[in-house]
Parts: structure tokens; C-alpha cells; sequence
């Protein structure tokens, strides 16, 4: 690769991909994989040792479903960088450039002619820009997507050392998230392809090996496999995938449709019409009423249509149109096989077809992030098929400049509603000192996951667990409206409702909590992204279990 496109393709993305995860504080999941990342910095060989407070109970660290790759990483990395969640984010820098690297390679190949606009409409899309954080989704992709470029390399060269890398990166990947198994399987299925049966068994065997060895010593040392409850999650329903994966491609990759009409030697004005139309949908969406917070931390309305969802179901509909369109010229092309590599075409496919299968067998719930692997191949499927001759240069700028807008879009919108959440604890402890006056020796409690915990512990405050904490007269509660939290009830005559703390995003749009939990990911921007009560206990008593109820 040239030195030129090695920076534009490359180095330059991976920095935006690192930077702004570097300026987001640490949301959803994350605290969850922080906690066994400390746990293996201060005891490598007993990863899972522990019981981690996630929910209504403190669980064994086991019982969550994360696998070593990204948390031995982590580990490392607040060994070498510190204590700062932003540095632990700028460690994560090689799985960018490994992400951006193996995208730049296997655009060269798959779609030669418009290798640069592919590598950024996939980088600074809304499927990928504001899902990297501290979660296993894009170090997993990285991997996965490494392991295949390292694969069609050495069914070039014959190499077997080649795919002996190919196999242990598609080990990792799996290892980093288990839905690297479809790396894996696109990977051999290229070498099964091209009939080279001993590099397809070295890559098998050195995928498998070390996957099943680390299983074992998980199963083995803790009693339960995390392998086996995540494959017993399941998927969801055929209904309610479908209607989730229109939603869900409509928000996140109309780009894909735009790409498609390019493919098509649509002429970039048309284009541009063509652009401003699926634009529609998302730029009503701050002109459409807003959902109040949720003491459920679901938006209100997320399990019916909306009109947000009505739009992107139409987008979506679109972009599996155009997909087809693009999957019927693959198949042309593998059937007559004057193409210079004839089996790029039937490789393309069985990795679309493999995506497909995983996405509605391996979602436990809908997500933005779920559609991420499904996003890179469909976009390698028409990128290919752009490469026939009839797509303009200029057509598939266009398309890039407007697919990199949405995904800045996105990308903004997480990190102003992440901000602003990350406000809503240091506001509310201030409140805390206004109202209690000197320091004094009763405990601060609170409720509440996600980022918000990771902030609350590290603030030295303590963690109620329902039907076991024991609160005593004076001690205050922290309770956050929002966010995912414990169910308590808050007993009437035992807490004092003292103040409510409420921050917001001014940003019009908004993909926190929907682009991680739900169909609709970018929504109107609610009145506040967190809203923190702040309780004092009037006498001594242990909350129960029950339904939350927030304070007014």
C-alpha cells in the first residue's frame, strides 16, 4: 500500500475512531467489562473470581457474558496508561488501525475502484462510530475482519502459515465477542471455495483449539460456560427481527441504498435528490414530541412504531431492495465467471448469507450494534458490484460525503447525550454538599448501572442492594431516573424526597438509551437524559425489592 493511502485509509480514521471514543465517558456496559478488567490486572489467572454487583443482586463475574480478549487488554492497559477511562479508550488504538488496515485491504481487493470511499463510509458510519467505547463489538469486528483479510492471503500464496494467523485471529475474535464465529466461518468458507482443504483445516483447527481451551478453563474453574448461556439467550422472534432489522438498516445504513443507485451509474445529481429524500426521516426527528424519561431507562413508546419508526422501516425497506439488486448481479457474475477473481462474487454472498443467519440467531435483544457485521459485508456486496464499470467516481463520493455526514450525526449525538449524562453525578453530589452542609460520617447510597455506576463507585459512594443494604437514619440515596437500575421500593415515611438534579443534552437528536437497547436508535431529544433524586432516610430500614418508583 502506498504511503499516501496508508495515512488516508488507515491512520486518519482510526484516529477519529480513537479520539472521539477517547472524549465520550464510559456508558452502558462498560463498567461491567472495567470491573473483570481490574479483577485481571490484580489476579491474571483468576479472571472471573469474583462477584460483581450488575442488577438487583451481586452475581459471580462468570455468570456475565465476557470473554477474555478485550478485558486481558484492558487490564494491561490501566496497568501502562492509568487510571482514566480516556486513557484505557486511546489504548484501544490498535484495534483501530487492525479494524482500519483490514478494511483497507479488503476493499482493495473487493472493490479496487473506490477502496478510500468504503473504508470511510464504513468507519464513520452509524453502525460503527459510536459503538466502539469499552464494549467487545468493534475490537470483536476488528479481529474477525483481520482474520479474513489474512485468510484470502494465503489462499493467494498457498501459504500455511497464512492460515494458521487467519485461524488465531479468528480465535480472538470469538474470543472477544462471540459472535466472531462468523469470521470464522466466511474465512473458511473462501479457502473451501478456492479447494485448498489443508489451509481450510490449519485455519479450523487454530480457531478452534484455542477457543475450546479457554472455554474449558472457564468451565472448569467457575462451574458454568459462558459459551453455553450465551447460545441459550437465543433469538427473538421471526416478526419481531424482521420488523427490527428494517428498522434498524433504515436508521443505520441507508447509506448502503444510496450506494446501491451509484452501483447503478445514477449520476451524482440525481444523487444528491436522492440523498435529500432519505434524509427526511432523520430531519423531522427534532420536530417530533419527545418521550419523557423512563424510570424503565427504555424511551416511552419504543415497543410501538412511532413515527421515527415508521421512516426508518421505509428506509429500510429500501436498502434490502437495492441489497437484492446487488446480490442478483453477484449472482450473474459467479454463474458466467469472466470476472478476474470469479469466486469474489460467491464468496461475497455465502459471508452476506452467514451475517444473515447470525443476526437472527445470535441477537438476544435489538440494537444498533447489531447490524455492524451485517453493515460491513452488505457494504463490501455493493461496493463490489459497484465495481463494474458503471459507477462514477463522483457518484460514490457523493454517496461517501453523505453516508460520513449520518454517521457524524450519530456520532455527535451519543457523545452529547453521553456527556451530558456524565454531568448528572457531580451535579447531584454538589446539591448533596449544598444541603448537608459539613462533611459527615452517614454513607452515601445510590441506585443505578451503567456509566452511571462506574461514576458512583469511583466517587467512594455504595452500591444498594435490595432486601440486604441496610440505610440508617441520616444516610442519603442517590436514585437516577434513565438508567438501568435496581428495583427498590422507595417506602413512604422512610426516605424524605430532598431534591431532584436534571441534565440534559442540547443537541436536537438524541441515541441514548434507543441506539443500545430497542429498533429506533436516534430519537428526539427527551427534556433530560438523566434525572437524580436525591433521598434522605428519616429511620433506619432496608429497601425492598419491587417496582422502581422515582420521587417528585
Amino acid at each position: 500500500m502506498k504511503p499516501t493511502s496508508l495515512v488516508v485509509r488507515v491512520l486518519l480514521p482510526a484516529l477519529l475512531l480513537c479520539a472521539s471514543n477517547a472524549l465520550k465517558p464510559p456508558i452502558v456496559d462498560d463498567p461491567a467489562f472495567v470491573a473483570i478488567a481490574r479483577q485481571i490486572a490484580s489476579a491474571p489467572t483468576d479472571p472471573y473470581g469474583f462477584e460483581f454487583f450488575w442488577y438487583q443482586q451481586p452475581q459471580p463475574a462468570s455468570e456475565v457474558l465476557a470473554p477474555p480478549v478485550l478485558l486481558y487488554w484492558l487490564a494491561a492497559s490501566m496497568g501502562v496508561l492509568g487510571g482514566e477511562p480516556a486513557a484505557w479508550k486511546w489504548g484501544l488504538l490498535p484495534f483501530a488501525l487492525l479494524l482500519t488496515g483490514a478494511l483497507a485491504d479488503l476493499a482493495r481487493r473487493l472493490a479496487p475502484e473506490h477502496a478510500t470511499p468504503v473504508v470511510w463510509m464504513a468507519v464513520v458510519s452509524p453502525a460503527l462510530l459510536p459503538n466502539f467505547n469499552l464494549m467487545l463489538d468493534v475490537p470483536a469486528l476488528a479481529l474477525g475482519l483481520a482474520a479474513l483479510a489474512w485468510s484470502l492471503r494465503a489462499c493467494d500464496r498457498g501459504s500455511g502459515f497464512g492460515a494458521l494467523g487467519a485461524g488465531c485471529l479468528a480465535a480472538l475474535s470469538m474470543q472477544t465477542k462471540y459472535t466472531g464465529v462468523v469470521f470464522a466461518l466466511a474465512a473458511l468458507s473462501y479457502l473451501l471455495l478456492h479447494r485448498h482443504w489443508r489451509l481450510a483445516l490449519i485455519l479450523a483447527v487454530a480457531a478452534a483449539l484455542p477457543f475450546l481451551a479457554w472455554e474449558g478453563f472457564v468451565a472448569t474453574s467457575y462451574g458454568n460456560s459462558q459459551l453455553l448461556s450465551a447460545s441459550s439467550l437465543g433469538g427473538r422472534g421471526v416478526v419481531h427481527t424482521g420488523v427490527g432489522l428494517l428498522c434498524l438498516l433504515g436508521a443505520t445504513s441507508p447509506v448502503l441504498g444510496l450506494l446501491a443507485l451509484a452501483a447503478r451509474g445514477v449520476a451524482p445529481m440525481r444523487l444528491v435528490v436522492a440523498g435529500s429524500l432519505a434524509a427526511l426521516p432523520f430531519v423531522w426527528i427534532p420536530f417530533l414530541r419527545a418521550a419523557p424519561v423512563s424510570s424503565d431507562y427504555l424511551p416511552a413508546g419504543e415497543h410501538g412504531a412511532g413515527v421515527e419508526g415508521l421512516g426508518f422501516a421505509a428506509l429500510g425497506i429500501g436498502v434490502l431492495v437495492a441489497l437484492g439488486g446487488c446480490v442478483h448481479a453477484l449472482l450473474l457474475r459467479a454463474r458466467t465467471a469472466r470476472e478476474e477473481k470469479p469466486h469474489d462474487a460467491t464468496f461475497l454472498l455465502i459471508w452476506l448469507a452467514i451475517q444473515l443467519v447470525a443476526f437472527s440467531s445470535l441477537s438476544p435483544f435489538l440494537a444498533s450494534r447489531r447490524v455492524l457485521g451485517l453493515f460491513v459485508v452488505a457494504l463490501f456486496v455493493i461496493a463490489h458490484a459497484a465495481s463494474n464499470g458503471r459507477a462514477r467516481r463522483a457518484g460514490v463520493s457523493v454517496v461517501a460525503v453523505w453516508g460520513i455526514a449520518l454517521g457524524l450525526l450519530y456520532g455527535i449525538a451519543d457523545l452529547s447525550d453521553a456527556r451530558a449524562r456524565a454531568r448528572a453525578l457531580p451535579r447531584a453530589l454538589h446539591e448533596l454538599s449544598e444541603r448537608r452542609g459539613a462533611p459527615t460520617a452517614r454513607a452515601t447510597w445510590f441506585t443505578g448501572h451503567w456509566g452511571f455506576q462506574l461514576q458512583a463507585e469511583r466517587a467512594g459512594l455504595r452500591a444498594v442492594v435490595p432486601g440486604v443494604s441496610q440505610l440508617e437514619l441520616g444516610d442519603w440515596l442517590l436514585v437516577p431516573t434513565g438508567v438501568k437500575r435496581q428495583h427498590i421500593w422507595l417506602q413512604t415515611g422512610a426516605l424524605e424526597h430532598v431534591a431532584r438534579v436534571r441534565t440534559r443534552s442540547a443537541f436536537p437528536w438524541s441515541s441514548i438509551p434507543s441506539a443500545y437497547i430497542g429498533r429506533l436508535p436516534l430519537r428526539p431529544q427527551a427534556d433530560a437524559q438523566l434525572l437524580v433524586d436525591l433521598y434522605r432516610a428519616t429511620r433506619d430500614f432496608v429497601p425492598a425489592a419491587g417496582t422502581p418508583k422515582t420521587g417528585s
